[in-house]
């Protein structure tokens, strides 16, 4: 089967994403989920903490830092740099790009928690309808996906937001952080070893319940022609001696085009 088909580009530009099953090794699935576990489990113990959003102390929901060497667990870089996975970037995108993130959404233990509805990446949520509009026309900058290392229950989206404006509801929800369901909110179920492709331009938020165990891969990689010099932030760790020659060579080029492109934005 050809990767991003007909059908795969007619739900991304009406809904926003598409959802596949082979977008990475079956095989390689159980070695994420139980690597995604051991880091997790050193960061709740104070063991590991390269960059981590938490929910309480010692509960984290997003973690970061998974292609460090200090990290310890390769399989996260080989995965990046895997067949399945880099035909499906390239179909969508090109090669002209440079790496971007790899982290794991999961679920704090001591009690539910919600990430409110939001769009990624540049939106201020007092903007009137023509900037916002103009910031949704921009052509695509990144390719992004979940990987579900589990069944993941946490993910809503509303279909066809990437397009228009927000309503009078979405208006008031996202400016006021509200946990209300949205007219066309889409709860979204995918299963382990499933990838959702989807637009950070997409309204979307995470339920999480303690009880239920999340553990998704979230990543991209980003046009290379669009970037403009920036600080590193919470990728400083990307800088640290060794890095490179942890990852496989696939990700090589993609890689050096990320250490040139924050090495201009520190002034370097």
């Amino acid at each position: 089967m050809s990767v991003y088909t007909d059908d795969q580009k007619r739900s991304w530009e009406r809904d926003g994403y598409f959802i596949v099953k082979d977008a990475v090794d079956p095989a390689m699935v159980p070695e994420l989920r139980e690597a995604a576990r051991r880091v997790k489990q050193k960061i709740r113990v104070g063991e590991l903490d390269i960059y981590t959003d938490w929910k309480g102390d010692g509960d984290p929901f997003h973690f970061g830092g998974l292609l460090a060497p200090r990290c310890g667990e390769p399989i996260f870089a080989e995965y990046m740099g895997s067949k399945p996975l880099l035909d499906y970037v390239f179909a969508q995108m090109g090669t002209d790009l440079r790496l971007g993130n790899c982290t794991i959404f999961t679920n704090p233990h001591g009690e539910p928690f919600i990430c409110p509805w939001h769009r990624d990446d540049g939106l201020r949520y007092d903007q009137e309808e023509e900037p916002e509009l103009e910031y949704l026309r921009q052509p695509r900058k990144f390719c992004r996906w979940e990987l579900a290392l589990v069944d993941d229950y946490s993910l809503h989206l509303v279909p066809g937001s990437h397009r228009r404006y927000r309503t009078d509801q979405e208006l008031r929800v996202t400016q006021q952080g509200l946990d209300e369901e949205l007219e066309g909110d889409l709860k979204v179920h995918f299963k382990a070893g499933e990838t959702i492709f989807f637009t950070g331009d997409c309204l979307h938020r995470a339920v999480h319940e303690p009880d239920c165990e999340r553990l998704t891969v979230s990543a991209s990689f980003q046009v290379h022609h669009f970037a403009e010099p920036e600080e590193s932030g919470r990728m400083e760790w990307m800088l640290e001696e060794g890095v490179r020659e942890w990852l496989p060579e696939s990700l090589h080029f993609y890689y050096d085009r990320w250490v040139e492109h924050h090495s201009l934005g520190k002034g370097d």
